[in-house]
């Protein structure tokens, strides 16, 4: 059971999204971010109140064999090793190749891929199979948390960082940089990067901060263009509601990643998070193709390119009923209901 000051702490975390939200609601999300990010105190609060639940209280329950929490930095650094150094990645590239060369004739298969077969198997077979550190961008970290791990070589970037180690960075307004020969961080802010220099890139508890589905898109989108080919982004959102309450939109996140060229290779509903790792794919027309065979089924042509939270559908909710806060707490039963009712609001009909 929570202790009074862990409740205390989570109930601040809430608060400061649930301002932003509310002012994003009133004044527009650009403005409301803008402000936002020029509230230096509540956003210092705000990041020594994460990194105290997330090292003091969060961590701790996951050591703890009577819990049933698990630690979702532990399950990213996991899934790195599987991946990078036992073999899953060339399993998966070896797997691609394969699916290149079955579509490759095919009526169905899209014209004006920039690439062959021939040049996918080369780019492939020239791609780095060994990596003496890997080169993690940690996305809202906070206080660093992967900094204990010797495999990372990481930069650590939050909009208010709890420790000093950590670049101060706006990531909704970072500039990432093609053609970059390599990567130079200088001083304590970081407002670009380059693009295809991260074999990682993690997003722990930072999409559901933004008010906007967009800006959450956006998000994404720039995590694909600082990974490498055969990079992986790790998304940790959470959820406390049994694993099938909000199935319709994590299906809805893989098919709008899809659709940007990622493939999902790895996923779990732990007690109070979905844990999710997407790979940026060598060929993005494969997973572009299983995304437009999902919408089909569903009678659509294209998603809106949105990723929606729980709380989205919750304020349409309470906007038609006439009230902006909930003031008696839901069931699972109510928030699955709900889940499902509005299950087909992430994509455009056709």
């Amino acid at each position: 059971m929570a202790t009074e000051e862990q409740q205390q702490l989570s109930a601040f975390v809430k608060k400061v999204h649930h301002m932003l939200r509310s002012e994003a609601r009133k004044v527009g999300v650009n403005e409301a971010w803008k402000e936002h990010c020029s509230k230096s105190d509540i956003l210092q609060e705000y990041a020594v109140s994460m990194q105290k639940l997330a090292s003091e209280f969060w961590e701790q329950n996951a050591e703890d064999g009577s819990k049933s929490a698990q630690s979702r930095i532990k399950w990213v650094v996991q899934k790195c090793v599987h991946y990078f150094y036992e073999g899953e990645r060339e399993k998966r590239r070896n797997k691609e190749k394969e699916r290149i060369k079955k579509i490759e004739c095919s009526e169905n298969f899209v014209e004006g891929c920039a690439e062959s077969v021939k040049d996918l198997v080369s780019l492939s077979e020239h791609l780095q199979t060994e990596t003496e550190q890997l080169k993690l961008l940690d996305v809202g970290s906070c206080y660093n948390p992967f900094k204990i791990y010797p495999i990372f070589k990481v930069v650590p970037v939050d909009l208010a960082p709890a420790l000093p180690d950590v670049y101060i960075c706006d990531f909704l307004n970072l500039n990432v940089v093609e053609n970059a020969k390599e990567m130079e961080l200088r001083g304590t802010c970081i407002r670009e990067l380059p693009s295809n220099a991260f074999d990682v890139v993690v997003f722990s508890l930072l999409l559901e901060y933004f008010p906007c589905p967009k800006q959450r898109y956006l998000c994404v989108c720039k995590a694909y263009d600082l990974l490498k080919v055969e990079g992986l982004l790790f998304i940790v959102t959470p959820d406390s509601k049994h694993s099938t309450a909000n199935a319709p939109l994590m299906k809805s996140w893989r098919i709008v990643l899809a659709e940007l060229g990622f493939s999902r290779i790895y996923y779990e509903k732990l007690p109070h998070i979905h844990c999710m790792t997407f790979r940026k794919d060598i060929n993005p027309e494969i997973t572009k193709q299983w995304a437009s065979y999902e919408l089909s089924k569903q009678g659509k042509v294209q998603s809106n390119s949105e990723l929606n939270i729980p709380q989205d559908f919750q304020e349409i909710l309470d906007e038609c009923s006439g009230e902006m806060e909930t003031k008696n707490a839901r069931t699972n039963y109510d928030d699955e209901n709900l889940a499902q009712m509005f299950s087909h609001l992430p994509c455009d009909p056709e």
